[in-house]
């Protein structure tokens, strides 16, 4: 079902009516361009309504396979400076880390960047992670390393970035950091989440036998379904406030 929404993209809107303007002299001063002139005054229409109205499916998108393309397209189009909130058990696809580098130092974002990730040593009361790769074929040790690489990696770039901002800053310009913070969590998760900003989030499913990454994605957006939005952003809230810090460390978040 289909939902008729208003915005406003500046690009759009002025260039619709430069085209318009045009159009309009156009044919003042030429008649005979009526037929032109008329073409692009309604291209000119054509584009500024585009820029003020959108016609947005309602409710979430089901995605059959999760898909990490179009994570990173979203972190493309995301704004610079978006808080970015990611749940996982470990990041499943090995370059992740390596285009959040990318993005860092190609597009220029600054991202809030908030990590969950699976305490892999949390065995005290539930051990989620050899729950979590019970019938997948993957024994604990094996998935304490999937875990650990990830926190390597996560950390790996922020320190690369960190270094490329140092050296890109000028002479008296205080260099930026990236915004980076990691929990580990030993709660029972639905699944992976990745909210990107105040946009959209990709929620994925905690199969049994298989990594989420063969499972199916939920696209929630956030003005298309603003009571799922809520649901599973409170989710994250909650398991953010009851997860064990890793990075920054303490001595590192007092100074």
């Amino acid at each position: 079902m289909w939902r008729l929404s208003f915005r406003f993209q500046v690009v759009h809107v002025t260039i619709g009516g430069v085209i318009m303007t045009l159009a309009a002299g156009l044919f003042g001063f030429f008649p005979g361009t009526r037929i032109i002139a008329g073409i692009c005054f309604a291209a000119g229409i054509l584009l500024t309504v585009y820029g003020l109205v959108a016609f947005r499916k309602s409710g979430p998108v089901i995605h059959h396979q999760w898909s990490s393309r179009r994570v990173i397209r979203a972190l493309e189009s995301a704004p610079e400076t978006a808080t970015i909130q990611i749940l996982q058990t470990w990041f499943p696809e090995e370059n992740f880390a390596t285009s959040l580098e990318r993005l860092y130092k190609a597009h220029n974002k600054r991202f809030r960047l908030r990590v969950m990730i699976i305490d892999p040593n949390g065995q005290s009361e539930m051990d989620v992670l050899a729950a979590r790769v019970k019938l997948r074929g993957i024994d604990r040790a094996r998935a304490v390393g999937h875990v650990t690489a990830s926190l390597e990696n996560i950390c790996r770039m922020k320190r690369n970035v960190d270094t490329a901002l140092r050296a890109a800053a000028r002479n008296g310009d205080s260099p930026g950091t990236v915004d980076l913070q990691i929990k580990l969590y030993s709660f029972l998760p639905f699944g992976p989440i990745y909210k990107i900003g105040e946009e959209v989030m990709f929620i994925g499913f905690y199969l049994s036998h298989v990594s989420s990454v063969d499972g199916p994605m939920i696209e929630v957006r956030k003005e298309a379904c603003p009571d799922l939005w809520h649901i599973f952003d409170e989710d994250f809230r909650q398991g953010w406030e009851g997860s064990i810090p890793y990075f920054p460390k303490a001595r590192e978040r007092r100074k």
